[in-house]
């Protein structure tokens, strides 16, 4: 940025949240604090149907806001092509509600090519 644009950053900020810097951003933003960055992440990685992040993508269908765990629902959807409605999930449940069709769903992809197993 700043041999293109003159502009210059905080290396200790960049440092700490890029620590590994070849690596995609987009996983490591599905544990922000962040709602809205981790609501650009689901996106990013459903639209990349990136199944090595698969796990973390489960993960965020049980995220405390109903707009991130309603992105899920639809990009998670696209990406394994079936509906979870008929898995047991909505994404407007409660989290008490989302627990038996999340345990369900995590034990169903736990061996899906490029989760390393999980």
């Amino acid at each position: 940025m700043k041999q293109w644009y003159g502009a210059t950053y905080a290396e200790d900020k960049i440092a700490a949240n890029y620590t590994h810097r070849t690596a995609m951003v987009a996983p490591g933003w599905l544990g922000s604090t962040n709602p809205a960055v981790r609501l650009v992440a689901v996106e990013a990685l459903t639209r990349a149907r990136d199944f090595r992040a698969l796990p973390q993508l489960l993960d965020a269908l049980d995220d405390p806001y109903l707009v991130n765990r309603q992105f899920a629902h639809k990009g998670l959807q696209e990406m394994l092509g079936l509906r979870l409605r008929d898995l047991g999930y909505r994404f407007y449940m409660t989290s008490k509600e989302r627990q038996k069709p999340l345990a369900d769903l995590r034990a169903r992809f736990s061996h899906a090519p490029g989760t390393n197993g999980r």
